[in-house]
C-alpha cells in the first residue's frame, strides 16, 4: 500500500531571483567634443546616469570613473583603466554611460570591448541615449545600429582632429600658437593675452648665467654641479613647485648634464619659436621625434634671453666638443659583452641603487670596455653617493669563482637530497605521521559523535559524559596541533627539496659546460652588491640550501643531525 504524504500545505511560488548589478558610472569629456561641450559636460553626463538609476531599482552604484580631458581614440585613460581593474576584480559588473561615444570613439577598439571583452567578462553595458542594453533582448534592433554609431564616432574624431590640427598649424605659422604651461621652455612664462612667451624674472637670469659659464669653457657636468651646490631649482623642480606637474620624481629633481646640454643648444633663447620637434604619425599614436630639417622655426616670436653673439659662441664650443669626441671609438657592441647577463642584478652596496652598464670608449686604437656605475651617483650629477664603478670583467671573474665554489658543495647537496628522499619512504616519515594523526583525529571525532547516543541509551550518566567529552576535546586539540605541524613540515621539506633540485639543475649545467649565461644567473643569483672599496658580495636566490636540507634531515631523523 502506498504511503500518504503528511504534507498538506499549499505550494508556494518561488520568486524569480534577479541578478544584482553593481554599476560603474563612466564619464568622459575631451576637446574633441567641440561645440557640444556643454551638453557632454561631466556634470550633465552624471545627471543623465543618476536619472536613469532612479527609474531602475535593480542597480547599485559601485563607483564613478571620470576622464576629463582625455581623447576617446585610445583607452590609456586613468579613469577607464581604474574601472577595468575593478571589473576584473568583480567589484563592479555593469557599465553605464550617457552614450557609446563616452566609452570611446575608436571604432575597432570600442567594437572589441563591446562585442567581445565585456561579454566574455559577463559585464552588462548600458548606453542610455543610444537605448542600448546588452542584457535586453528587446534592444537587438538598437544593437544592430551600434557598429554604425561606432564608425560615425571614429570618423567624427578624425575629422575634428584634422580641423584642430589645421587651426594649430595656422597659429604656428603666424607665431600665435602657445603650448600648455607645462611645455613652456625654462626661463619663460606663458602670456596667452599677448599670444607669446614672456621672460620669467626668476629663471631667466639662470639661463643667461648657464650660457655665460659655457662660453667660458665650463663642462656640462661642472655647470650642473655648480647649480646643484648653490641650491638653484632645476626645470623639473620649478614645474613641481609651481604645481605644473604632480609627478613625485620632479620633487627633488637636480640639474643634469643632459639638461644643460639641451638648454645651451636651444634657439628658443634667442627669440625663436620652434614647433614640430615631435609629432604623431597617426591619430591616437605615440609622439615621435622628428629630424631637425622638418622643424618649423619662427624667428623673433618672443623676447630673447640670450644675445645672438653669445648664443653663436656657445654653439661653436658645443660643435668643437662634438668634433673632439669623434676621435674616440663609439662602438656599441664591445667584445666580450656581458651586459645582458648582469642586467638587473648589480646594485650599489652603499646606497642600494641599481647599477647600470655604460660603455667606456677608448681611442680608435684601444678596445671599448663595459663598466657598471651607481645610478644615483650618475643621475644626480655626481652629487649623491660616490663613484665606484666596476668593470664587467671583474664582475665575471668574481661570479665564476663563486660558481666554482658552488660546484664543490654540489656533491654534498646531492647526497643530502638523496638521504631525504629515502627517509620519505620510511615508516617514520613526516607523510606517514601526518596520515596517522589524521586517522586518529577522525576516529576521535567518531567517538565524540557516539557519546550523545550513549547518554541517550543510559550507558553513560551526565557526569561521565562531561568528563569523557572534556578528555576527547583535549585529545582532539592536541591531534589538530600535531597534524598542523606535520602539514607545515611536509610543505617545508617539499619547498627545500624543490629549491635544492632547481639549484642542482643549474649547477649541473654549469659543471658540464662551464659557461655563465643569463639563464644560470637568473636561477642562482639574486643580486650582486658592489661597494666603494670595490669589494663584491653575491646573494643567491635560494639562500643556503645546505643548511635548509640539514634542517629537514634533523626533523626526519627525530633530531639526529647530519655530519657533512
Amino acid at each position: 500500500m502506498a504511503r500518504k504524504s503528511r504534507y498538506t500545505g499549499s505550494v508556494q511560488e518561488i520568486p524569480e531571483i534577479r541578478p544584482h548589478y553593481i554599476a560603474a558610472i563612466y564619464l568622459r569629456l575631451s576637446v574633441e567634443d567641440g561645440d557640444s561641450l556643454e551638453s557632454n559636460s561631466i556634470g550633465n553626463q552624471r545627471k543623465i546616469c543618476l536619472a536613469f538609476l532612479e527609474k531602475h531599482s535593480d542597480f547599485e552604484i559601485g563607483a564613478f570613473y571620470v576622464d576629463d580631458g582625455c581623447t576617446g581614440m585610445n583607452y590609456k585613460r586613468p579613469g577607464f583603466q581604474a574601472m577595468f581593474a575593478d571589473l576584473r576584480a568583480k567589484k563592479v559588473n555593469c557599465i553605464i554611460v550617457k552614450d557609446i561615444s563616452r566609452l570611446g570613439r575608436h571604432y575597432i577598439m570600442t567594437s572589441e570591448y563591446v562585442e567581445k571583452v565585456f561579454p566574455e567578462m559577463g559585464v552588462r553595458l548600458i548606453c542610455i541615449n543610444d537605448d542600448y542594453d546588452s542584457e535586453d533582448t528587446h534592444s537587438d534592433r538598437d544593437g544592430l545600429l551600434m557598429p554604425f554609431k561606432l564608425v560615425m564616432n571614429d570618423t567624427y574624431v578624425k575629422d575634428t582632429a584634422r580641423r584642430i590640427q589645421s587651426s594649430i598649424h595656422a597659429k604656428m605659422d603666424s607665431g600665435e600658437y602657445l603650448p600648455s604651461s607645462g611645455s613652456v621652455p625654462y626661463g619663460y612664462r606663458r602670456a596667452p593675452e599677448k599670444g607669446t612667451f614672456e621672460i620669467d624674472r626668476e629663471t631667466a637670469p639662470v639661463v643667461q648665467r648657464i650660457f655665460e659659464m659655457r662660453a667660458e669653457g665650463m663642462m656640462f657636468n661642472t655647470i650642473a654641479k655648480v647649480l646643484n651646490q648653490e641650491g638653484i631649482p632645476s626645470p623639473g623642480k620649478i614645474r613641481y613647485d609651481r604645481g605644473l606637474t604632480k609627478a613625485e620624481k620632479f620633487k627633488n629633481a637636480l640639474w643634469l648634464r643632459g639638461t644643460i646640454r639641451k638648454l645651451t643648444g636651444d634657439a628658443v633663447y634667442i627669440g625663436s619659436r620652434i614647433h614640430g620637434k615631435v609629432a604623431r604619425e597617426r591619430l591616437g599614436g605615440d609622439k615621435k621625434a622628428r629630424p631637425k630639417e622638418l622643424w618649423q622655426i619662427i624667428p623673433n616670436a618672443h623676447p630673447p634671453i640670450v644675445m645672438q653673439a653669445l648664443f653663436d659662441q656657445v654653439q661653436e664650443i658645443n660643435q668643437a666638443k662634438l668634433e673632439r669626441l669623434a676621435a674616440y671609438d663609439t662602438l656599441d657592441n664591445p667584445d666580450p659583452d656581458y651586459r645582458d647577463i648582469f642586467r638587473g642584478k648589480v646594485f650599489c652596496g652603499e646606497c642600494g641603487a641599481r647599477m647600470t652598464a655604460g660603455i667606456l670608449a677608448g681611442r680608435k686604437t684601444t678596445p671599448v670596455s663595459v663598466y657598471f656605475n651607481c645610478n644615483q651617483y650618475r643621475y644626480s650629477n655626481h652629487s649623491r653617493c660616490s663613484n665606484h664603478y666596476i668593470r664587467q670583467e671583474t664582475l665575471m671573474d668574481t661570479l665564476r669563482h663563486f660558481l666554482d665554489k658552488q660546484v664543490e658543495i654540489a656533491v654534498d647537496i646531492e647526497r643530502l637530497t638523496t638521504e631525504i628522499r629515502k627517509m620519505e619512504s620510511t615508516p617514520d616519515s613526516v607523510q606517514n605521521r601526518l596520515a596517522s594523526f589524521r586517522s586518529q583525529r577522525m576516529n576521535l571525532e567518531a567517538k565524540q559523535d557516539r557519546l550523545l547516543e550513549d547518554v541517550a541509551m543510559g550507558v553513560l550518566d551526565r557526569e561521565e559524559y562531561i568528563r569523557i567529552k572534556a578528555r576527547y576535546r583535549s585529545e582532539h586539540s592536541l591531534l589538530e596541533q600535531q597534524e598542523q605541524e606535520a602539514v607545515q613540515e611536509c610543505e617545508r621539506i617539499k619547498a627545500a627539496l624543490g629549491t635544492a633540485e632547481t639549484w642542482l639543475a643549474a649547477i649541473r649545467c654549469y659543471r658540464e659546460i662551464p659557461k655563465i649565461d643569463q639563464e644560470i644567473v637568473d636561477v642562482l643569483v639574486d643580486r650582486i652588491l658592489v661597494f666603494e672599496d670595490k669589494s663584491i658580495r653575491i646573494s643567491t636566490t635560494y639562500g643556503n640550501p645546505y643548511a635548509l636540507l640539514e634542517t629537514c634531515l634533523d626533523s626526519d631523523a627525530g633530531g639526529a643531525g647530519y655530519a657533512g
